[in-house]
């Protein structure tokens, strides 16, 4: 009995792996698809008075535009989901299989860290796909701290963690797609 439920835990947690992977690889091949051609800018000369202020089209892009704002998130969270991804790899090319504990505790701070970006300011079509993103993150990471102490029967696990999955996949699609409509670059493409 004992290893039936070892050998249970062993596929949750290659499960989890896979979906990590295939979650990774869809995000960075629906990355390919963006649009990346920039728009064609007209240059017009404006007289100067005493009362205009000087401008710089050089400015940093991060602090200045919509886009810019965006990106930042976008590589915040990206930054936090990559801090996910290093706790539970292998170190120094060991094997190492990281326990059903320790992703429920990566993927809450994961969870946490996005969830608190601040989002004050940007267009609302964004916050409100990057609050369903994160209320879909949140909800994954409640369900597998619920998981480990309720859920008994490993399929009910599994076709329950899909569906949070899917919930993630599509929110994070919309999360792109929105920023995409105010000139924001996904992770993948932002150096």
């Amino acid at each position: 009995m004992r290893d039936n439920k070892f050998a249970m835990r062993i596929k949750t947690i290659l499960s989890i792996a896979a979906f990590s992977f295939a979650f990774i690889f869809s995000t960075a091949f629906a990355g390919l698809f963006i649009d990346k051609s920039e728009p064609q800018t007209v240059f017009v000369v404006a007289p100067v008075s005493s009362n205009t202020k000087p401008t710089s089209c050089f400015g940093d892009r991060a602090n200045n535009s919509v886009a810019g704002k965006i990106e930042f998130i976008l590589r915040k969270d990206d930054n936090y989901g990559r801090e996910r991804d290093v706790k539970l790899r292998p170190v120094n090319g060991n094997f190492y299989r990281p326990s059903f504990a320790e992703y429920v505790e990566a993927t809450s701070e994961y969870a946490d860290k996005s969830g608190n970006l601040n989002d004050d300011g940007l267009p609302q079509e964004f916050q409100s796909a990057w609050q369903k993103h994160m209320k879909a993150w949140r909800d994954y990471a409640d369900f597998l701290e619920e998981a480990d102490r309720t859920i008994s029967d490993d399929s009910i696990f599994f076709q329950t963690s899909r569906k949070y999955n899917r919930d993630i996949e599509s929110t994070w699609q919309q999360v792109l797609l929105s920023g995409a409509k105010y000139g924001a670059t996904a992770p993948s493409q932002i150096q």
